[in-house]
């Protein structure tokens, strides 16, 4: 796994993803993308997002790009030719950032958590521009997955409200 920081963004490459970029351009560039990605056609996520940054007191997202997978009932992303856990990455990170965004294919869809950080996932497997276009699941500590706009709303009014 090779971590760069660009900005208000971590992201772990695993090393199908990763390469070398001296000037860090490329991973500025790839940066702000994924982080419109995860924002752009999703109206209340971005609010949420921002209200759930001033309540927690968190910032900055962590960003995991690499193959994933079910197997066993359980979500995993591969660095190599090791296979990990998600849950075990997402507990690792949880606290270190308002947000982990994982860009990791998941079959099966199990669910994961978090306790402390938001956690914006796949819901199938995927590529960035279906992600774009959708299928995206977003998990918020103390409520779960904003499955439709009217758990959307609660979570923002949760937010604001504290």
């Amino acid at each position: 796994m090779r971590i760069r920081k660009i900005d208000e963004v971590e992201i772990h490459f695993s090393h199908e993803f990763f390469f070398d970029d001296p000037t860090q351009e490329w991973s500025r560039y790839r940066a702000h993308q994924l982080l419109f990605l995860f924002t752009m056609r999703r109206k209340l996520y971005v609010p949420v997002i921002r209200a759930f940054q001033r309540s927690s007191g968190l910032s900055g997202y962590i960003v995991l790009h690499a193959h994933g997978d079910t197997i066993d009932g359980e979500y995993r992303y591969q660095d190599g030719k090791r296979r990990h856990l998600m849950q075990n990455w997402i507990n690792r990170n949880d606290g270190r950032a308002s947000a982990l965004l994982i860009i990791s294919c998941n079959p099966e869809n199990p669910d994961i958590y978090s306790h402390t950080s938001l956690v914006l996932h796949p819901h199938k497997e995927t590529s960035l521009a279906e992600m774009y276009h959708g299928g995206i699941r977003m998990f918020v500590p103390g409520i779960g997955y904003l499955n439709d706009n009217r758990r959307a709303r609660r979570a923002l009014a949760m937010f604001q409200g504290s």
